[in-house]
């Protein structure tokens, strides 16, 4: 490709060069084609400089846009990272914590353990102790009320007053109680026999 300033220079050549021959050696159609193309050719390099300047631009861009992904990553990378130590070194604090707590509980288990048994060994000498003891009763002649067997020396009786006449059968007049094998009660069902509604039974033991 030829451009603007060699087709001036070759047609000045030419020029000088026709007056000292008194021909011209290259036509002025033929210079105007000449300088036609190389109009053209500059025109061309000119828009491929500009095509190529813009590739350029578009790839620099893109180098910065991908700079700043890579530094903002980095910056949460960083983050994350310090994040992680800080919670790693919390769970570490509380897992120490939580292994004296731990221990202070398998100390105290071991502690009521050892408690416990002695409790225990107690316990059986008490009743050890409770079974060697003879139940001795007053001299005399008395009753007391029975709840089950009776005692060694004691005899059973026992009586009941069935169908006492009250006022009424409510709470205000009959309040059911039991003392042992003894009881005051309604007659029946509470109320079941009008004007006979109480009932007594005495179960004793005497000697």
């Amino acid at each position: 490709m030829i451009s603007v300033q060699a087709v001036l220079f070759l047609a000045m050549v030419l020029t000088q060069a026709a007056g000292k021959k008194g021909d011209p050696l290259v036509s002025v159609e033929e210079l105007r084609e000449l300088l036609k193309e190389s109009v053209q050719n500059t025109i061309s390099l000119t828009a491929l400089a500009e095509q190529q300047t813009q590739k350029m631009e578009k790839v620099m861009n893109a180098l910065e846009q991908a700079e700043t992904k890579v530094a903002n990553m980095e910056k949460k990378l960083a983050h994350f990272m310090n994040q992680t130590e800080k919670d790693m070194g919390m769970l570490e604090v509380e897992n120490e914590e939580t292994l004296t707590e731990i221990e202070t509980l398998q100390g105290e288990f071991t502690n009521m353990k050892e408690e416990t048994a002695k409790q225990a060994t107690s316990l059986e000498g008490l009743d050890d102790r409770m079974g060697n003891l003879e139940v001795t009763w007053p001299s005399g002649s008395y009753c007391i009320l029975a709840n089950g067997v009776c005692p060694d020396g004691f005899t059973r009786f026992d009586g009941y007053i069935r169908a006492v006449q009250t006022y009424s059968a409510n709470e205000h007049y009959i309040k059911t109680a039991h003392f042992g094998n003894s009881n005051i009660k309604c007659h029946g069902h509470c109320g079941q026999w009008p004007n006979w509604f109480a009932e007594i039974q005495i179960v004793s033991c005497c000697k």
